[in-house]
């Protein structure tokens, strides 16, 4: 599952919203869309949707943009092309989208601050 498959996800569970009900808040067609990106048949949703997606799953659209650029390297190239610390940082938000919090999302947070501090990045 992508980075963005995963922040789809986790913020459509933590807001009980079916994928059928979300895409017909968002104005997507109902049977694609949201189940193709959760099941990795499609990457991304189109922007155009990214404005009322992160209305309704209460998600910025800055969220939304990083876990998109992740999921294009995921697909398009394995070799890491982002700082290894922003795929630590996007993992704990993503973690956050999906309503865990604690020491262990924490922990996150520090560990990418720290790598993006020796990075230099």
């Amino acid at each position: 599952m992508t980075p963005f498959a995963r922040l789809i996800r986790a913020a459509r569970t933590r807001r009980g919203i079916s994928q059928l009900r979300l895409a017909d808040q968002i104005g997507l067609e109902p049977r694609r869309g949201i189940g193709h990106v959760e099941r990795g048949e499609q990457h991304i949703i189109a922007r155009r949707y990214w404005p009322k997606l992160a209305e309704v799953l209460q998600v910025s659209e800055a969220d939304l943009e990083q876990a998109a650029r992740l999921s294009s390297v995921v697909a398009i190239d394995p070799v890491l092309s982002y700082p290894p610390w922003q795929y630590v940082a996007t993992a704990a938000r993503v973690l956050e989208i999906g309503g865990f919090a604690g020491e262990f999302v924490d922990d996150l947070h520090s560990v990418a601050e720290y790598m993006k501090g020796s990075d230099g990045q």
